[in-house]
């Protein structure tokens, strides 16, 4: 059986926006996916953390767990909002979910 996109973000619970299919995972983006992302569009965790005066490690933390001031942060640099990355974290509106 060949696999495609659509079958491989069902099994890893990937962002198909980034693959092209059209499957609606509610899984939250790989932490190397999104730290891939931030290094595409010419930045890093470090020197986001460095603009928004917070410690380094608060933003490579926040790729595993919810830390809101960073995720919306790293949302913000990739123009998404962080339902977009972290759909189990986040809202539609931004809102961390309970």
């Amino acid at each position: 059986m060949r696999l495609d996109f659509r079958h491989l973000c069902i099994l890893y619970g990937r962002n198909c926006d980034l693959y092209g299919c059209d499957v609606d995972t509610k899984a939250n983006m790989h932490p190397a996916d999104i730290n891939a992302l931030v290094q595409k569009a010419g930045g890093s965790l470090s020197a986001l953390a460095r603009a928004h005066r917070k410690h380094p490690s608060s933003f490579w933390h926040s790729l595993r767990r919810p830390i809101p001031i960073a995720n919306r942060a790293i949302a913000t640099f990739l123009g998404r909002k962080p339902h977009d990355l972290w759909p189990e974290w986040f809202d539609e509106r931004g809102h961390r979910r309970g």
